[in-house]
């Protein structure tokens, strides 16, 4: 199955910081773009080092929000990957810095 690079420029919610929306890419194989988010997140909220000093990091709410927003959205940009490409699938999440 070919592995794809999912890119949409505006999602919400992908913090829980003051601008809650931003850039979200997802890298995954074809079609397991829900499963990546989850994974990835849920791996996130799991780490107690990194949720005790990163209070921007999404609850399991929000994520279920962001899952709807994603599967409602279509992506800006859809990359496809070579067939000898190894990476595994990751999410990169581009909070919206704000104005201040």
């Amino acid at each position: 199955m070919a592995k794809r690079v999912y890119i949409w420029k505006s999602v919400d919610p992908v913090s829980n910081a003051w601008h809650s929306h931003g850039g979200l890419v997802v890298v995954c194989e074809d079609g397991a773009i829900e499963e990546t988010i989850r994974k990835h997140y849920g791996d996130i909220l799991a780490d107690p080092e990194i949720s005790s000093w990163d209070s921007s990091r999404l609850d399991q709410d929000s994520i279920d929000s962001l899952v709807r927003e994603v599967l409602g959205t279509a992506p800006t940009r859809i990359l496809e990957l070579s067939d000898t490409e190894t990476t595994n699938g990751f999410v990169i999440a581009f909070p919206d810095a704000g104005c201040c």
